[in-house]
């Protein structure tokens, strides 16, 4: 930035992420912070899923899925809490059913 700003005077830096993307990051955190395990919801193409993946990750145990087909029923083994977020195009279909898997797997 430093280095652009030298070169050109007039540059001017917009912070393109919408209101809903950047609530969406910070709640994804804080769920991360209080969970055992966090799971992601959306396509693997997505940048704001994977992003979303990202910031989890660094805090706990995080798994990017697209489907209830990626899910994996040992990475809830010995796991308590487990958070769930999504990309924003991810359907409430697919997020409900990978939901429903989850708490099958506590039963």
């Amino acid at each position: 930035m430093k280095e652009l700003r030298k070169r050109y005077s007039k540059l001017k830096i917009c912070n393109t992420i919408c209101n809903a993307t950047a609530e969406r990051q910070q709640e994804a955190i804080e769920l991360a912070k209080r969970s055992d395990i966090m799971i992601v919801v959306g396509g693997k193409n997505s940048a704001n899923t994977k992003h979303l993946a990202e910031l989890c990750e660094a805090i706990v145990e995080t798994h990017h899925v697209q489907s209830v087909d990626d899910l994996k029923e040992e990475w809830f083994k010995g796991k308590e809490k487990a958070g769930i977020t999504a990309g924003a195009s991810t359907s409430r279909k697919i997020i409900k059913k990978v939901k429903e898997i989850i708490e099958e797997y506590e039963t």
